[in-house]
């Protein structure tokens, strides 16, 4: 019979404690696996989610992004046509120009009184408002020349009054209102100058 030395009982100590430590490690493991891995895949799934709702928002940012460009050029492309906005408005130039238009589409001009005048930051804001009577293909024609020239003004709250006595007749007039805006640059330092 073979005696055991301290030495073989220290041996088979380290042997247990290394048992149980690989013991230990696989059963963390298992746990981990089995725990922890639904709880995982969960959080993977929102994060894909969020990815792809990311995804969509940098698509509709992009779009966006390509639609403010086009604008932009657009808007370039008017400035270099027409020049920038003045620093005044040419007052008296701008109405005679509208008025050559009224009368070159045989309107009836009946009366042009100022409005009230606007201020924004960067801009000053002047209106008239126009009454006139014609046919309605004559304002429409007239419309498009507005639109046309190269000034810096606007037309709004066009109200055309008055029906036809009947759809066949061609001489029918009609009353018509409008607002004429006219623009001018306005700087920020400007306090109550007039454009």
């Amino acid at each position: 019979m073979v005696k055991s030395s301290p030495r073989d009982k220290s041996l088979v100590v380290y042997d247990i404690v290394g048992g149980g430590l690989v013991l230990a490690i696989a059963l963390f493991g298992l746990w981990s696996t089995f725990v922890h891995l639904p709880d995982s895949n969960k959080r993977l799934e929102v994060a894909q989610k969020e990815m792809g709702d990311l995804k969509r928002s940098l698509r509709a940012v992009e779009v966006n992004l390509s639609s403010s460009n086009v604008e932009l050029a657009n808007v370039e492309a008017e400035v270099s046509e027409r020049g920038a906005l003045p620093k005044s408005a040419p007052v008296n130039a701008n109405l005679q120009a509208i008025t050559r238009l009224i009368r070159s589409n045989k309107i009836d001009l009946i009366t042009v009184d100022p409005g009230e005048q606007k201020q924004y930051p960067g801009l000053t804001q002047l209106n008239y408002r126009v009454e006139c009577r014609s046919g309605f293909g004559a304002i429409l024609a007239f419309l498009e020349d507005f639109e046309s020239e190269p000034f810096w003004a606007d037309l709004t709250k066009l109200r055309i009054l008055g029906a036809p006595a009947s759809f066949e007749s061609k001489d029918a007039t009609h009353r018509a209102e409008f607002v004429v805006s006219l623009f001018a640059a306005r700087s920020s330092t400007e306090a109550g100058d007039k454009p």
